[in-house]
């Protein structure tokens, strides 16, 4: 398909989460959910492998969730890192602990949803819907990530795109409000 979103480079730095609403149209094949990475094998993969909802941090390997994502259902996905552990959850469900993590954490290309960028190309392009991409400059608690996916924590992220634009660029709502996203392909 071919739609995406893509933000400037960033270091994710030593803490982030990630908190995003997917509603994947199939859960065949690999697809790329959100991808932050330096053009090569370094930097952040979440995706879609059939339903299993895995990460890759870094040159580390690619791990499991022990999470699945269900087609043409909207579910919240979150994905903190507090330096030393990545941790997953979908719908304010944590999944398996202890995931893959590189020691490195700078990141130095832009990040992209809805599909891989790796070594000058694109690929692995997400089927179906996103909405309302946040990312903390922190990690955020089990408990925050419960309050995120009922509605609940009402604290502004260092970066927020709400999706609900069309192609062209999508605004930053988050509070360094410093990003320029621009979404290709739809519509």
């Amino acid at each position: 398909s071919g739609d995406r979103v893509t933000h400037p480079a960033i270091d994710l730095g030593t803490t982030y989460s990630i908190s995003l609403w997917i509603n994947p149209d199939d859960v065949s094949g690999e697809q790329a959910i959100y991808n932050s990475a330096d053009g090569g094998t370094d930097g952040l993969q979440i995706q879609l492998n059939g339903a299993d909802i895995r990460i890759k941090h870094n040159a580390g390997a690619t791990t499991d969730t022990g999470l699945n994502a269900t087609a043409n259902i909207w579910q919240h996905l979150v994905v903190t890192y507090d330096g030393a552990n990545l941790v997953a959850y979908l719908n304010g469900i944590e999944g398996s602990t202890n995931l893959a993590v590189a020691s490195s954490h700078a990141v130095a290309g832009v990040g992209a949803l809805g599909r891989l960028e790796y070594n000058s190309g694109a690929y692995q392009y997400y089927d179906g819907y996103m909405r309302d991409f946040k990312l903390f400059d922190y990690t955020i608690s089990a408990e925050q990530v419960a309050s995120l996916y009922s509605g609940d924590y009402n604290v502004t992220p260092l970066h927020r795109f709400k999706l609900d634009e069309a192609s062209g660029n999508c605004v930053d709502t988050g509070t360094a409000g410093d990003w320029a996203g621009v979404a290709s392909g739809f519509g």
